[in-house]
């Protein structure tokens, strides 16, 4: 996001979290200055990864920008008359929600994606969409990608997981190669990767050595 000027929703609009009721966040983002001068200026927004926002975050950013955009000139229109492109893969991450608000099994009007409010219609983006087929980081025709879909679907079946395994664990068939070159391990929480990391520093030799770095960003109200 940085390489072409991007940020995050939250910060793009300024609310914060965006946590409360929509008549504090409308207060909240009209005495932000550079706020309101980015929605003024905005005709179109691009929303990447758009499966992670969720439908009352979605609604709450529609009526601030109603009420906001040209002191609410264009307050008739879906997002103050921003076209929005949306860009993302709903069978990846889903909304975040607190524990308390996953109501999927309990609350029949549970609807956590931004296509289940009413705003995803009004913008045009039930109907005008495309979709992307072409597998282009592998071989499009391999089992490997059949194997990457089914599991996106979540169609996994024994037999294609052991089709994998057998390709992925060693065994005697399978050693690793005497290259000198340590694997890279996958671990699913950080606490596992921390915990592999200190056992292979702890193996090295000689005095440890703290390097310090820093990070400097030089464009204008970066702090904003």
């Amino acid at each position: 996001a940085i390489n072409v000027g991007g940020s995050t929703l939250n910060a793009f609009f300024g609310i914060g979290l965006g946590n409360g009721l929509i008549t504090n966040l409308i207060k909240k983002v009209k005495k932000n200055n550079d706020a309101v001068r980015r929605i003024d200026e905005t005709d179109v927004l691009l929303i990447d990864e758009c499966s992670m926002l969720s439908s009352d975050l979605l609604e709450k950013l529609d009526a601030i920008v109603r009420e906001v955009r040209q002191e609410g000139k264009y307050s008739d229109y879906p997002f103050g008359g921003m076209q929005v492109i949306a860009i993302g893969d709903f069978f990846q991450l889903p909304p975040i929600y607190r524990k308390d608000e996953e109501d999927f099994d309990t609350d029949p009007e549970w609807r956590p994606f931004c296509f289940d409010s009413p705003v995803w219609a009004e913008l045009g983006l039930m109907e005008n969409k495309i979709e992307l087929k072409e597998v282009l980081r592998q071989d499009g025709k391999s089992r490997f990608v059949d194997f990457l879909h089914l599991v996106r679907v979540g169609q996994v079946t024994e037999s294609i997981i052991r089709d994998f395994n057998a390709k992925c664990l060693l065994s005697d068939s399978r050693p690793l190669p005497d290259d000198g070159i340590v694997p890279t391990r996958l671990h699913v929480l950080n606490r596992d990767v921390d915990a592999v990391n200190e056992a292979r520093l702890a193996e090295l030799e000689g005095k440890e050595v703290v390097c310090k770095a820093y990070n400097e960003w030089r464009e204008k109200n970066a702090d904003r």
